[in-house]
């Protein structure tokens, strides 16, 4: 009975100690969340010239929202070797109107017994993985062939971008110009416009240049046709040939050998002078033991 009565009193204990703990955790989390309403309200009551004054809207020379599109350089080369070489660059012309491609450049040379041709193709770069198609399979024995894409988006849009940010610069440079009357701020104002149509110019150039890269891809063919070979017999010289040669070298000769005289004259002058002066001294000698 009395374990009974221990028991009970211990269970009372706990329990009137976890009410208690409880109303206090209650009690802390109201003061929380009264010192945050205080708080809130504080900062409503605060004076926006305290806070201080909102920060200046960003603002961008150019229109970011422009779609950007990838842009890739396509090169290929095809090198083989033709049967008739005529025929193959005939071939290769009239396949170069169906796809609205152009040779920009072209080389023909004869190397020992070959006859070889090179073509740099320029092709629109939709119509360049056809055109690379068809030339492969018109191609005579292939010898090799290669194509790889430069992904230039980058530097495309940075160029264009650059560009525009350029020109808008110079748009304000100008409204400046028109409203300044002041003689040292238009020689400033000019100065630095022509310094910044300067960099106009050269950014207009690389992107006029990469833009064309991107625009038409780039097809170099090399193709050969070796020649039979034919046998050059050596000339053969007669006496009377040899005899003429010999003649007009042994003038060739004379002739150099008397220039070459003529070019140490100062040395002949100074031998003559010397030789005279010893001729005197020895003479003057003589008479002066007689």
């Amino acid at each position: 009975m009395k374990e009974i009565k221990l028991i009970g009193l211990v269970l009372i204990i706990v329990f009137f100690t976890n009410c208690n703990h409880e109303t206090q955790s209650g009690y802390a989390n109201d003061e929380v969340m009264m010192d945050f309403e205080v708080h809130e309200e504080a900062m409503e009551m605060v004076p926006a010239t305290i806070m201080g004054p909102p920060a200046p809207p960003s603002y961008n020379l150019v229109n970011d929202s422009e779609q950007i599109t990838r842009k890739v350089i396509k090169n290929g080369l095809i090198e083989f070797e033709s049967e008739d070489i005529g025929k193959s660059y005939n071939a290769i012309s009239t396949m170069l109107k169906r796809f609205d491609a152009y040779i920009e450049n072209e080389e023909e040379y004869k190397y020992s017994q070959t006859l070889n041709y090179n073509v740099t193709i320029r092709v629109p770069a939709d119509k360049y993985d056809s055109l690379f198609s068809q030339l492969l399979s018109s191609a005579g024995r292939l010898l090799r062939k290669q194509s790889n894409v430069e992904d230039v988006t980058e530097r495309y849009y940075d160029l264009k971008t650059r560009l525009k940010n350029k020109k808008v610069l110079e748009g304000r440079y100008l409204e400046i110009l028109k409203k300044t009357n002041k003689i040292s701020e238009i020689l400033e104002i000019e100065s630095k416009l022509a310094e910044l149509r300067s960099e106009i110019e050269n950014l207009e150039g690389k992107f006029r240049y990469l833009s064309k890269q991107v625009n038409y891809s780039t097809i170099q063919l090399i193709f050969h046709q070796d020649l039979p070979y034919e046998y050059i017999p050596e000339k053969n010289i007669g006496f009377g040939e040899k005899l003429m040669a010999s003649f007009g070298g042994g003038w060739k000769t004379f002739l150099s050998f008397t220039l070459g005289v003529f070019r140490l004259w100062p040395f002949i002058l100074i031998m003559v002078i010397m030789i005279t002066l010893i001729r005197k001294y020895r003479f003057k000698f003589s008479r002066s033991k007689k």
